[in-house]
């Protein structure tokens, strides 16, 4: 499957896919990449598939962003993530 949002949301309404198995994905092109450059700051893959479960059980009726997977510039405030601009003394 192509990762595009389009493709990730109609994989979802086609029932081809989950966002467990999205977020197993993502996590093993992770691995895959072994770049430490790439993600000064990642959430845990348990963490994500939680949150996969979460939607999963919810459905994800009125998310336009349902089971979408982000990356977040890390010179962004995102909650329960560090903000360090590249800089760990920044965080």
């Amino acid at each position: 499957m192509t990762e595009t949002i389009a493709a990730i949301l109609a994989a979802y309404r086609a029932r081809t896919t989950t966002p467990q198995e999205m977020v197993a994905r993502t996590f093993a092109r992770i691995r895959d990449n072994a770049d430490p450059a790439v993600f000064i700051s990642l959430r845990t893959e348990a963490e994500a598939l939680a949150d996969a479960r979460t939607l999963e059980r919810e459905g994800g009726k009125g998310s336009l962003l349902f089971g979408i997977p982000v990356a977040v510039k890390d010179n962004i405030d995102a909650f329960g993530l560090a903000t360090t601009a590249a800089c760990p003394d920044y965080s």
